[in-house]
């Protein structure tokens, strides 16, 4: 007689969801950092710019300004607004549950 755990195949789907949840929230930690890295070395191309051509009205204030509220809402969306997501350790140890599958417990009966 084999008995089918459907409770653990639902609770494979959710550690599933709950992996793909991880996964993004680290591929938008990384986005974010790249994107910060970005800001900051074409805003100090720019204020270099601006020094040696024209050290009067700091002009480059407003792509730093604009852009800058860029990089505040995808700060927002990498560690604000996800926060609660799991992070690169819930990822390994619902990997490493999950990686057995399904399972089902088979006993065998005896005659007699």
């Amino acid at each position: 007689m084999c008995t089918d755990y459907g409770e653990e195949e639902t609770a494979l789907a959710t550690n599933e969801e709950l992996r793909e949840q991880a996964i993004k929230a680290i591929k938008r930690k990384r986005d974010f950092k790249a994107h910060l890295v970005t800001h900051v070395i074409v805003n100090a191309f720019l204020a270099a710019v601006w020094y040696m051509t024209s050290p009067g009205y700091f002009w480059p204030g407003w792509a730093m300004g604009g852009w800058g509220i860029g990089v505040a809402f995808n700060v927002w969306d990498a560690y604000g607004r996800h926060a609660e997501r799991p992070q690169r350790t819930a990822i390994a140890s619902i990997s490493t549950r999950t990686s057995l599958g399904r399972r089902a417990t088979c006993t065998v009966e005896r005659a007699g």
